[in-house]
Formats: C-alpha cells, sequence, structure tokens
C-alpha cells in the first residue's frame, strides 16, 4: 500500500471518529441540558411543595373554624333530642369529608340504620321535636306500631315531664292502655 492510500485511509477514519464525536457532542449537551431543566425542576417541586405546605395549613384552620360554627348548633340539636329519649342521648355528627352521621348512644352508639323498629320510632321523634325546636306550633307524629306499650308509656311520661306543652299525635296499631296525663282516643 502507498503512503497516500495509508494517508486517505487515515484521513477518513478520522473524519469517521469526528461525525462519531459531533454525535457524541450533541448527546452530551442534549444530556447537560437535560440535567439543568432536571436541576430547575427540583427548585420548582421544592417551591411548590413549600406552598403546599402552607395551603395545607390554611384548610385545617378553615376545617377548624367551620367545625367550630357548626358545634354549637350540633349540640343544640343533641341536647333538644335528649329532650324526648328517655334514656342515653343522641348524637349528631359532621365528618371531615361533609358526611353525616347520626345514631343514639346508649351504652355504645348505635347509628341510626342499626336502630331497632322501636327505637327509631322513638329517635325519629326526637330529631323531629329537636329540628322544630324553635318553632312556635310544634306538633310530634309518631308511627309507632313498632313501639311497645311498656317503651310508648316510658317515652310519654318522660315528654310530658321535660315538654308538659308537646303536642303529639301517636299511630299505632296495638291497643294502648290509659296514659296519665294524655287522651287516648280508638278509632274503629
Amino acid at each position: 500500500m502507498s503512503d497516500i492510500q495509508l494517508l486517505k485511509d487515515r484521513v477518513k477514519a478520522l473524519e469517521a471518529k469526528g461525525k462519531e464525536l459531533r454525535k457524541a457532542e450533541k448527546v452530551f449537551l442534549k444530556a447537560q441540558g437535560l440535567a439543568e431543566e432536571i436541576e430547575k425542576a427540583k427548585v420548582e417541586i421544592a417551591d411548590n411543595e413549600a406552598d403546599i405546605e402552607v395551603l395545607k395549613e390554611k384548610l385545617y384552620e378553615l376545617e377548624d373554624k367551620k367545625t367550630q360554627a357548626i358545634r354549637p348548633a350540633l349540640l343544640a340539636i343533641q341536647g333538644n333530642m335528649d329532650q324526648v329519649l328517655t334514656s342515653g342521648t343522641g348524637v349528631i355528627h359532621i365528618e371531615d369529608d361533609g358526611s353525616l352521621k347520626i345514631g343514639w348512644l346508649k351504652e355504645n352508639l348505635r347509628p341510626y340504620a342499626g336502630l331497632s323498629g322501636g327505637e327509631r320510632v322513638m329517635f325519629d321523634a326526637a330529631l323531629s321535636y329537636a329540628l322544630l325546636s324553635n318553632a312556635e306550633n310544634k306538633v310530634l307524629i309518631l308511627e309507632a306500631a313498632e313501639l311497645d306499650e311498656t317503651n310508648l308509656q316510658k317515652t310519654l311520661g318522660h315528654i310530658q315531664k321535660t315538654n308538659p306543652d308537646a303536642q303529639i299525635i301517636i299511630n299505632t296499631c296495638s291497643r294502648v292502655g290509659k296514659v296519665k296525663g294524655w287522651n287516648v282516643v280508638e278509632l274503629s
């Protein structure tokens, strides 16, 4: 091989190597640009995380203010329910997600859906009474077919003691005996 051919081959090899190096340079420059973008994104993420923490704190404060604003009304409703319930206490609670939980706290908390038919009659009357607490004329209508006479007597006696002016109409298919202080009317 001649020296000229050898030099031509070396030039071609160097040109090929130069192309490879330029390609590598482009990849390196892209990678360097990406690294810079990654660093900018990390700074932005850190700033956003700080903003998120500030917003979370404000959200907790607002939720607490909402709870404090609603609390007296819920306690008033519960107190009015307790005037009708013969035992335990009515519970109304608004969860953080806005859902409403109601139940009857006796030995343990019984959710509304878990109350028996008779308990539901008494609870419904108490809740109705509580929601009507500021009404000028209060009339409670109890569908009391599920309520046995003992609990009916107990409920009416308690209501008469705590709310002597209460107006209550009780519908039941059971025969009700004489109730002290109440007019019992039987329709045939």
